[in-house]
């Protein structure tokens, strides 16, 4: 245990220090700091005024800061970080507060969850392989859901086990938790649906089945009215376009989350995380090793057959939790081979070195894990110091939520509306489209401002990687900017 706390205060000071140096960067992350800023907006509101106009608030929020995604994504996560808004303001380190307390629970229920119910012989050795996965480092300093549904893996999984093998009941705590997982993010219903495969193929008495039935009432009642929000919001249609619209089914399906560990470990421990699928059949009868090969094929099955989303790293987060325990049956397997112990000793830290070190070059999403600062912030403060004429508005030439959540926190409240060519608006006249608009200042990052050629005849700024325009409406000349038809949720106007 004391091996356990002193791993455990290291890793986490060290994740607060990320936290505090790294700039809100990805524009999922950004996004849900947005939400969380309108919800924190809504419950000054509701302490003020009761009721409220909920539809003019969300009219104006999104006039001025066009970034809300409040039907998108269950509310859970952006409702803690609202929270944590009120109590110390909207910065960075506030904005994931919320995610580094599900990365500390994460690792304590998965040491309750290993210590209980696995060999405790290789436990410390599975929290390092753990905490030191470069993405799971990297998402525990992001306001991503990741995390958070680690987590509730990881709690439900481990009451799961205390109520049905250990036959104590915690069936209205499991409903609970699959509920509150499932308003972190809807793919919690796949851990459900392992819950529900596990019943029926163990075929248990009626009172295990009544205790389920209980978990499964409350999980519905918890998670009914988001699915309602969603489906009149328009939520659920995207997520349905999203996962079938012109993604055709290929064999690369088959095998992407069998090589995705290698990415998400260092490769020698995703290998030995493939080959604890073989040791695993020789436990199968033990209902803990049954129920995580269980959870890997319900969780294969259903994204690679039925969800045919864009695949990424994220995704595989979904089986994280369980992958440790893999490794760990590989490793148990070469130390009854190697008859020196300090030979085992010396193969598991020169892996876990690897593996700490390749977080020094892991690139995530496009950015390097230590690139820290971009710019973004520093930009937004540059905006302020421009002042700009009254009702003047700001156009960002790039899709991402990122700019106005910054611009929220340097601007004044609702002064200039941010407005982002995100809809082709059969923008043919880009001077016309500018004084129509009353825009004073273009940005974006640079990578993304090399297709606007227009962009030319403006005095440029550059902060970091966020280019800075002030327009110049009479000699700006006239170009034709997009050509025939654009299809919605283009991110630029095609030339």
């Amino acid at each position: 245990m004391r091996k356990f706390i002193s791993i455990f205060l290291i890793y986490f000071t060290f994740l607060l220090f990320i936290i505090s140096q790294r700039e809100v960067s990805h524009s999922d992350e950004a996004g849900r700091c947005m939400d969380s800023i309108f919800y924190t907006l809504l419950l000054q509101e509701f302490s003020k005024n009761f009721p409220v106009n909920l539809l003019s608030i969300v009219e104006k929020f999104y006039s001025y800061y066009p970034a809300l995604y409040i039907v998108f994504w269950p509310p859970l996560n952006q409702l803690i970080t609202a929270g944590f808004y009120l109590l110390f303001g909207i910065n960075n380190i506030t904005s994931r507060l919320s995610i580094y307390i599900f990365s500390i629970l994460s690792v304590i229920f998965f040491y309750k969850l290993i210590s209980e119910f696995y060999p405790k012989r290789l436990k410390m050795i599975m929290i390092l392989i753990l905490i030191l996965s470069p993405y799971f480092l990297y998402l525990s300093t992001t306001n991503m859901l990741e995390i958070p549904i680690v987590f509730f893996t990881i709690i439900s999984t481990y009451y799961f086990f205390r109520t049905f093998i250990k036959k104590e009941d915690h069936s209205i705590k499991l409903g609970l938790l699959l509920g509150l997982g499932f308003l972190i993010k809807w793919n919690m219903v796949i851990l459900y649906m392992t819950f529900l495969v596990f019943l029926f193929l163990k075929r248990k008495n009626e009172i295990f089945k009544n205790r389920f039935s209980k978990t499964s009432l409350i999980f519905f009642i918890i998670s009914f009215p988001f699915l309602i929000i969603m489906s009149f919001g328009g939520g659920m249609g995207n997520i349905l376009y999203n996962t079938y619209a012109d993604i055709n089914f290929s064999i690369k399906d088959f095998y992407f989350y069998f090589y995705s560990p290698f990415e998400i470990y260092f490769p020698v421990f995703s290998l030995f995380g493939l080959f604890g699928f073989y040791y695993l059949h020789k436990r199968i009868k033990k209902p803990e090793y049954f129920f995580i090969l269980l959870y890997f094929l319900v969780f294969f099955i259903i994204f690679t057959f039925f969800f045919r989303t864009k695949k990424n790293r994220f995704g595989t987060m979904f089986y994280f939790p369980f992958f440790p325990i893999l490794i760990s049956l590989t490793l148990e397997r070469i130390k009854k081979r190697l008859k020196k112990v300090y030979m085992f000793n010396l193969v598991i830290v020169l892996l876990l070195l690897f593996q700490t070190i390749s977080i020094l070059t892991i690139t995530i999403e496009n950015t390097k894990f230590f690139n820290l600062n971009l710019g973004f912030e520093k930009a937004s403060s540059v905006i302020t110091k421009k002042d700009l004429s009254e009702n003047s508005n700001i156009l960002l030439l790039d899709d991402s939520p990122v700019m106005v959540y910054y611009l929220y926190q340097q601007l004044p409240p609702f002064s200039h509306h941010i407005v982002r060519l995100k809809h082709c608006e059969n923008v043919s006249d880009f001077r016309s489209y500018l004084e129509k608009n009353n825009i004073q200042i273009i940005m974006g990052l640079s990578r993304f401002l090399r297709r606007f050629s227009e962009l030319e005849f403006f005095d440029k700024e550059v902060v970091g990687e966020v280019e800075i325009y002030e327009t110049n409406l009479t000699n700006f000349p006239k170009k034709i900017i997009c050509n025939g038809f654009c299809k919605v949720d283009y991110l630029f106007c095609h030339y």
